[in-house]
């Protein structure tokens, strides 16, 4: 039977040895492997990004006018940057290991979030936001403007 140290002692190395292998430093810049498989959760991601593109193409079609395909370009370019900067993230620095599946499933719940609010992208409450303000560069020139005043 082994004393309670040495029990504590091969215990803590257990751990330690759990740790490190769950939760990896990203991989330094220029350290990709030569070859790498890409897994069911990165495929889940890329999914996930189709099926927002989708639904914006769909809302899209409903609102098939200038403003439409602005709104369209507005979400499009919205879910192009969160998908580059997740895949380009862990193309570059991610392991195998629970932090970079945390991080995927992370970053697909909140691409969830913004599926909730790409139907109503364009619709009156965003109208709303546009009229009081004069448009995204007008409401950012009159914000500014105000706080000088201040």
């Amino acid at each position: 039977m082994r004393a309670p140290s040495s029990q504590r002692a091969s215990r803590a190395v257990f751990w330690a040895r759990l740790r490190r292998s769950l939760w990896q430093p990203p991989r330094p810049h220029g350290e990709q492997p030569r070859e790498r498989v890409v897994g069911p959760l990165e495929l889940f991601y890329d999914l996930a990004v189709v099926v927002l593109v989708a639904q914006a193409a769909h809302h899209l079609a409903e609102h098939l006018t200038w403003p439409g395909l602005g709104e369209f370009a507005a979400v499009f370019t919205l879910v192009w940057i969160a998908w580059a900067n997740g895949s380009l993230h862990h193309e570059l620095h991610g392991h195998d290991d629970a932090r970079a599946r945390s991080t995927f499933l992370l970053q697909i719940l909140l691409l969830v979030a913004m599926a909730a609010f790409i139907p109503g992208a364009g619709g009156e409450r965003g109208s709303r936001v546009r009229r009081r303000h004069g448009g995204p560069v007008r409401g950012a020139g009159r914000t500014l403007a105000a706080g000088r005043t201040r």
